[in-house]
């Protein structure tokens, strides 16, 4: 089960539920079936063990590949998590930072506006959590 990605524990956890599910029925009608001739579910329940036992593999069955679904899911949700920073401050995708720095000469000071990059600041591509606003006043 350690082989299979995330698409092919859904499938296979589709055709254990939909296993479980039949035989969940086949259990249940034929307890109902035996209720009448004996008089009470306790005594029908006997003879039909060998379904209940069945239900009872698939129901750990499904277990088992119910949390294994849940860590490749969450394995690759944390995956796409790591890739959007990477996104972020890739050139072609539109986000546009612009940063106001005084730059100081002698005898004058000069207000300087350029768009951000990676190189001129560094944390605002890097996802840190902090808004835009400040992190644009830490690089003044």
């Amino acid at each position: 089960m350690n082989l299979l990605d995330e698409d092919e524990l859904l499938d296979l956890h589709t055709r254990i539920r939909r296993a479980r599910n039949k035989d969940v029925g086949i259990h249940r009608r034929e307890g109902s079936a035996r209720v009448g001739p004996k008089g009470a579910r306790g005594k029908a329940n006997r003879g039909n063990r060998l379904n209940a036992e069945k239900v009872e593999v698939f129901e750990y069955a499904l277990a088992s590949v119910s949390k294994r679904v849940a860590v490749v899911a969450r394995q690759a949700a944390e995956d796409l998590k790591a890739e959007r920073p990477a996104a972020t401050c890739a050139p072609s995708c539109g986000r546009q930072t612009w940063l106001t720095r005084t730059v100081s000469t002698p005898g004058r000071t000069v207000a300087v506006t350029e768009l951000a990059s990676p190189t001129t600041s560094p944390s605002i591509c890097t996802g840190t959590g902090r808004s835009v606003r400040t992190e644009i006043s830490r690089h003044v």
